[in-house]
């Protein structure tokens, strides 16, 4: 919702609203609008005349220099770096089960997502 609001300032609250229940259909109705309320309430957005805007405290934690930091999160592909024991051998996408690492087939035998690498070995 703060990237919406970033994105569009003044789009209305019920659309910011809308707009984040297609995002994650995962949560119920009401939790979306209760996040919301609560961002409104604590000041990191602001609704005037039923439109969105960021608050005082969104500004302060997202705005102006922080504002790359969040649309970094959104933006950035999610990579893993590859090793192999205490080599790291490069980046590799976290969806397929087979990755390349220098041109040779190898499979992933473990991931650990917290530190965003994984270890492999190649296959002949």
């Amino acid at each position: 919702m703060i990237a919406l609001v970033l994105e569009y300032p003044g789009r209305p609250a019920h659309e910011v609203v809308g707009v984040a229940r297609t995002q994650f259909p995962e949560f119920d109705r009401e939790s979306v609008a209760t996040v919301f309320d609560f961002m409104e309430a604590k000041g990191v957005l602001f609704i005037s005349s039923g439109l969105a805007s960021m608050g005082p405290e969104g500004e302060k934690l997202f705005g102006r220099a922080h504002f790359l930091d969040l649309l970094s999160a959104f933006a950035t592909p999610m990579t893993l770096a590859a090793r192999h024991g205490s080599t790291e051998l490069g980046d590799v996408d976290p969806i397929p089960a087979r990755a390349p690492a220098f041109g040779a087939p190898s499979l992933v035998d473990l991931c650990w997502w917290r530190g965003k690498w994984c270890l492999g070995a190649q296959t002949r």
